[in-house]
């Protein structure tokens, strides 16, 4: 097959080789960009992708930041900070790009970026802030919309229901957008009509457990409690390694949660899987549930138990609960008490050697 001989379709015949795992063909369409262009990014951007596809995210990085030297491109600083991300952590990412939005033009498909990494970093007041600035550069765009939506729902402000409703109207047919305005009409009390934006996301998303998730709660809500624990103990059924993160401690202090998308984490983080895991693996391993003392995490804490896991199950009062001692642990605890979490994590650790599996159920 002849090469291309544009720059542009040049670099993306480049891509297409590194797609096709022909890494020994893309690095000399690289060396070749550099001598026909050395001064456009053309070939910087090309090494990068190989560097990438390689795992090599430091060099990565180092490549597509020599092509922004030459350029001030948009799409190389996305690539950058994706680099950067993968190499160094996401607050390196978010700095990098942050710094680079500063000294260019305003570009809205970066703003977005930078804005959703400040809102898994927790920033949301600067997330809402790039959000809004994003959107009033493309107003119909249903992508920001919902991202507003998830953070006006986290937030607490009326405006969530109607960005969410725009959103749909604009795009029906993303999963994502569907979830969002399930889940906040489940989170805003009409959880009936809630359910049907959720069920349809799910059938255009089934294997999404954030979705799934969604579902368990709002069939909690409406008082379906065992159907909400068939869908949790569905969602540990699914569980893989490769929709899983590592995480270091409960809660607020999880790195991310597999579970659930990255945009959800802070509006949805209530169920966490520390291991990769499937259900049939999980004899013997060791779960922590609050908000244990009744509903759904009573009923959870019961399955666990029946099916051989050890629980250290908690509320704000000690659960009254029944069941072997070796399997499980009861105990009084704050979930908006960090110091409580910590301890519920140490004490868990002490009794049953780990923690595999954690979910917080309190306040559902």
């Amino acid at each position: 097959m002849a090469s291309p001989t544009s720059s542009p379709t040049r670099l993306k015949f480049g891509e297409l080789l590194i797609q096709a795992g022909r890494i020994a063909d893309a690095i000399p369409a690289a060396q070749a960009l550099a001598v026909d262009f050395p001064e456009q990014p053309y070939a910087d951007h090309l090494m990068g992708l190989i560097h990438q596809h390689q795992g090599e995210h430091i060099q990565a990085f180092e490549s597509f930041a020599n092509g922004l030297d030459k350029r001030a491109s948009p799409i190389l600083a996305l690539r950058a900070y994706e680099a950067k991300r993968d190499a160094e952590g996401l607050a390196a990412a978010v700095a990098f790009l942050a710094l680079w939005a500063a000294d260019s033009p305003p570009d809205s498909i970066v703003m977005q970026a930078l804005a959703e990494g400040y809102y898994a970093l927790g920033e949301h007041e600067q997330a809402l802030k790039l959000f809004d600035q994003a959107l009033a550069k493309a107003p119909e765009n249903p992508m920001l919309l919902n991202n507003l939506a998830v953070i006006y729902n986290e937030t607490n402000d009326e405006r969530a229901l109607a960005y969410a409703r725009k959103a749909y109207d604009l795009l029906p047919s993303a999963p994502e957008i569907a979830d969002t305005l399930g889940w906040i009409l489940v989170r805003q009390g009409n959880t009936t009509e809630g359910l049907k934006y959720l069920r349809d996301a799910r059938s255009r998303a089934a294997s999404d457990p954030g979705i799934s998730y969604h579902i368990a709660v709002a069939l909690n809500q409406i008082g379906r409690t065992e159907e909400a624990i068939e869908e949790l103990i569905k969602l540990l059924q699914n569980a893989s390694t490769n929709n899983l993160r590592n995480a270091k401690k409960p809660l607020n202090y999880l790195t991310v949660c597999g579970l659930c998308a990255l945009r959800k984490v802070a509006e949805s983080a209530r169920f966490y899987l520390l291991s990769g895991a499937k259900m049939l693996d999980l004899i013997g391993k060791t779960a922590v549930i609050t908000g244990a003392s009744r509903g759904l995490g009573a009923g959870l804490t019961q399955r666990f138990l029946e099916r051989g896991l050890k629980v250290a199950a908690c509320a704000r009062t000690c659960p009254q609960l029944s069941g072997n001692e070796a399997q499980l642990l009861t105990l009084a605890a704050d979930v908006t008490d960090a110091d409580a979490m910590d301890h519920l994590c140490a004490v868990a650790v002490e009794r049953f050697g780990q923690v595999d599996l954690w979910i917080n159920n309190a306040g559902l």
